[in-house]
């Protein structure tokens, strides 16, 4: 049993504090999706979404992290300790991979056995590296299409996209090695996490205007389920003509 029934709220405020309101923004042609891509929080909200796309409640499900785009920073770090209270509190399992060093068999099983697969923040280009150096990007790839539930934090949403205008000029941590990897292409817009509104203007002009995107503060998130294109919070679009 979950034990958010038992537990005071005071010692998971990391877990509580956000309660995003979530609307429906448009259809999204891809109904098989089941995607998630918060900056860093949003985890009062998480617990709904991931019932709703997992067809029940959380208890005894596994979810497996990877943290390979940020090792040895606080922001994946940061990821760790909020999965580890989410899921500790709605009894759940966590494994962490490593998967630039352990062999591609464990890898793909621990992926495959898992019910909700989370990716943490750090560099897009060293997150890309990892997986291609794993040689499991057409098996995560497949497996996101085929609707697992894919929760992708920072670098692990900006890494889904087909293109990667954010990751390279992302202000005040421009990535520009990313600009000779491959992005998993899974979804056709960009995310720009960590948004404060002082920057939009500066964020705007990074991407052309043939790309769309969306700037997502730290407790916004952009969800994808059902056909349908959900904003938790207000991630402000770009470029999208309603």
């Amino acid at each position: 049993m979950s034990y958010t029934k038992f537990k005071k709220k005071s010692e998971f405020k990391e877990i509580f504090y956000v309660d995003a309101q979530i609307q429906e923004f448009m259809p999204y042609p891809n109904h098989g999706l089941n995607v998630i891509l918060p900056s860093e929080h949003l985890f009062k909200s998480l617990k709904p979404i991931l019932e709703k796309v997992l067809g029940g409640d959380l208890d005894n499900k596994k979810v497996v992290l990877i943290p390979n785009g940020g090792i040895n920073e606080d922001r994946a770090h940061m990821s760790y300790v909020y999965l580890q209270q989410f899921t500790t509190i709605n009894n759940m399992y966590l494994k962490q991979l490593d998967i630039e060093n352990w062999p591609k068999k464990i890898i793909l099983d621990a992926l495959q056995d898992a019910d909700v697969l989370v990716v943490s923040g750090g560099l897009v280009s060293r997150l890309l590296r990892s997986i291609d150096k794993a040689n499991i990007r057409s098996e995560i790839v497949q497996m996101i299409k085929l609707g697992k539930p894919f929760v992708g934090f920072s670098a692990g949403a900006m890494c889904l996209s087909e293109t990667t205008h954010f990751a390279e000029n992302f202000i005040g941590e421009s990535d520009p090695e990313v600009i000779t990897e491959n992005p998993l292409g899974v979804i056709d817009f960009e995310i720009y996490p960590h948004f404060e509104d002082n920057l939009y203007s500066r964020v705007e002009e990074l991407l052309p205007k043939n790309i769309r995107g969306f700037a997502v503060r730290p407790t916004d998130a952009v969800i994808i389920t059902e056909g349908k294109l959900l904003l938790a919070g207000a991630p402000i679009p770009i470029n999208f003509q309603k």
